[in-house]
This record gives structure tokens, sequence and C-alpha cells, in this order.
């Protein structure tokens, strides 16, 4: 019903937790933390916000050591054996150049999508990844 109301030409406003039924009717979301908007944006926007680079390598700790200095990288969080690591997917092949410059190897990169609920806890700090910066 709602897609079929916005077709009209009409706003809806749907206030819900079910983060992954938001995710395919709405196209704009607001995001409210204390009170407070965090994020108002359209859901592609958003979701792009989302997307990491995962990155496997054979030692971790000296690829955070080498990666931290670069401010164009946001944030590095390992999880499940990857680094997942906030820099524009344009700048994969560079990452990989300053890697391999530090004599570490990527077995394995790709750009990690993200869903709406994932954004959410990241958004709102309830995210349990182990951050590093």
């Amino acid at each position: 019903m709602i897609p079929s109301l916005a077709s009209e030409n009409r706003t809806i406003i749907l206030c819900s937790h079910l983060l992954h039924e938001v995710e395919k009717v709405c196209d704009r979301v607001a995001i409210i933390k204390e009170g407070n908007v965090i994020a108002c944006e359209s859901m592609q926007v958003l979701l792009g916000k989302g997307q990491l680079l995962q990155i496997k390598v054979e030692n971790p700790q000296k690829a955070i050591a080498v990666l931290k200095n670069y401010d164009w990288i946001k944030s590095i969080t390992q999880s499940d054996g990857y680094l997942l690591v906030d820099a524009p997917k344009e700048d994969s092949q560079r990452i990989s150049k300053i890697l391999a410059e530090n004599n570490i190897f990527i077995s394995e990169l790709s750009v990690k999508s993200t869903d709406l609920e994932s954004v959410f806890l990241e958004l709102t700090g309830g995210n349990n990844n182990e951050q590093i910066n």
C-alpha cells in the first residue's frame, strides 16, 4: 500500500524499527537518536555511505599500522578475518599499491555493501565491531 500511495505523488511518513522493510519501501530515511535527527538522506546516498572495502591480508596488524597513516582513510575495522576499510572504492588500487610497497599483499579485495540496519548501527554507535583509529 505504501509504494502505491507514494506513486500518487504523496508524502508518506513511516516510523518503524523493521529496517529491512523500510529499506524496501522508502526513498528517503531520517535516523533519529535521542530526539535528534542524525541523518536525513535518500536511501541510495545512505546505503552508499555504508560501502566499505573488504580486504584480506596475511598480516592484518601490519596492514592497519600502514593504512592508519592516511587521512583519506576514514576508519579501519577488523571483522571475521577481514579489514573493513572506509575509503572511496575508487581508491582500492591505491590501497593495494600502498600495501604492496610495504610487502603486504592482498589475497582478497571487494566492495562490501551494507544494509540499512548496519548503517543505522554505525550512525547510532550500536556497532560492536572493533574500531581502529
